[in-house]
């Protein structure tokens, strides 16, 4: 986001100079607010997007900063000294839900009304000026027709086909190929083995395979504790969850020290479970119309189908995704070792491929895999590996009881005493 480095105000707040980064306007608001606004695009598009806000009351200053996401969406507005006084999570279609700085349901106390998109939002009409048409939230759609004319079809109203769900904008991500490759890449980066970095890889996608921790028929409880980490079931996930960041810094300190049984099993779950945070940010656990759209009850975001699971769609937020699980990820002296700045360009492009949409989801997601496959030959040389789930099903109870089921007798062994075929020399670069 362009940085805004120095505001000067005079007059009652009525005049401000010294803008940083040309291009910027002021937007005067009453009771001595002013809010400086981004403005980036071209001569025939340009977008808005807050950058900070001050209001003078009583010989008082004071200054409020947004963070936004790569759409421009306002995530959350802080003071001065960076702390976080309110969080913005959006729904596809743009209405928002305010929570506190530790990610509790609240009220707007900031009257803050730059929000989805980084457009104005009116609270009377819930609604955002979109300039040259008002779009309606709880409707869907536009107060205004399209003055382009009837280009998308007979509806000049409509908003992005009348359904956001099926488009670009509720993007988000994680399927095998995220869980298991992408993972397994990054153990791999870090210095562990083909071995190590399979079973913890592997337990990280086992975790949506199993039919106890699956993300659709497990219950809601069990849903919000591995697949929509948040506060409360009815509260949207936000990626890097401060729980689920926690709990998977807990479990690499418990397998590298091997102080607790299941260990393997635990950091496989929390891999999957952190992961979840960026691939189903802005849904929650329990079914709520104003979150969760579609027709499915209780089930996060069934109602947009495979779409939050695909790295195609925000390649950046996958990156950035990985990026933490990458940082959270110890050092482990290997046989090969690769810093984030080696590799961040190659993991980008992977996750940027393009996936045919006349494809059916299985058919991407094997394409995806192929992808990754490929990167993961060109960093360590031939390994030949590739997730199955029949290779963890034998390890089904141990996994279950380590994430707290009571299930019958657990095997004996692991997947890591299991058969391996161990890969040739890794191929340095």
């Amino acid at each position: 986001m362009p940085h805004c480095s120095q505001a000067t105000f005079s007059g009652g707040g009525l005049h401000t100079s010294d803008l940083a980064d040309t291009g910027k306007v002021v937007r005067l608001q009453s009771a001595g607010k002013i809010t400086v606004v981004g403005r980036t695009g071209t001569n025939t598009a340009t977008y808005d997007f807050a950058l900070a806000r001050v209001k003078v009351a009583s010989s008082l200053e004071e200054r409020t900063y947004v963070e936004t996401d790569v759409n421009h969406n306002v995530t959350s507005v802080s003071d001065t000294f960076g702390a976080v006084k309110e969080r913005f999570v959006y729904d596809p279609y743009g209405a928002a839900t305010v929570l506190t700085a530790a990610f509790g349901a609240t009220s707007d106390s900031l009257s803050w009304v730059y929000r989805d998109q980084g457009l104005r939002y009116d609270s009377v009409s819930n609604s955002n000026d979109n300039r040259e048409r008002v779009y309606l939230i709880g409707l869907g759609r536009s107060a205004q027709a399209d003055q382009a004319g009837y280009i998308d079809g007979a509806n000049r109203y409509q908003r992005e086909g009348d359904a956001p769900t099926r488009s670009n904008d509720p993007t988000g991500l994680y399927d095998e190929d995220f869980h298991y490759y992408a993972v397994y890449f990054v153990l791999r980066a870090k210095g562990f083995s083909a071995k190590e970095a399979h079973a913890i890889a592997g337990y990280s996608q086992y975790n949506d395979d199993n039919d106890w921790t699956e993300p659709l028929f497990c219950g809601i409880e069990k849903r919000h504790r591995f697949h929509f980490a948040s506060k409360d079931v009815t509260v949207p996930t936000q990626r890097d969850e401060p729980g689920a960041r926690n709990n998977l810094k807990e479990q690499w300190k418990n397998y590298i020290n091997s102080s607790i049984s299941g260990a393997t099993e635990l950091l496989g779950a929390a891999l999957h479970t952190y992961a979840d945070t960026w691939s189903h940010e802005g849904f929650s656990a329990q079914y709520d119309p104003k979150v969760n759209k579609g027709d499915f009850p209780q089930i996060g975001h069934a109602g947009m189908d495979h779409i939050p699971d695909e790295p195609a769609q925000d390649p950046k937020k996958a990156l950035d995704a990985l990026k933490h699980i990458y940082d959270l990820t110890p050092d482990k002296e290997g046989e090969v070792y690769f810093t984030w700045e080696q590799i961040k360009d190659d993991v980008y492009d992977t996750f940027e491929q393009f996936c045919d949409s006349d494809l059916s989801h299985e058919e991407q997601v094997a394409q995806r895999v192929y992808e990754w496959k490929t990167l993961i030959r060109k960093y360590f040389g031939k390994d030949e590996i590739s997730y199955n789930k029949d290779d963890f099903e034998p390890f089904k109870n141990k996994f279950e009881k380590a994430l707290g089921k009571s299930p019958g007798p657990a095997p004996s062994t692991s997947i890591l005493a299991a058969p391996f075929a161990a890969p040739s020399s890794p191929y340095q670069h």
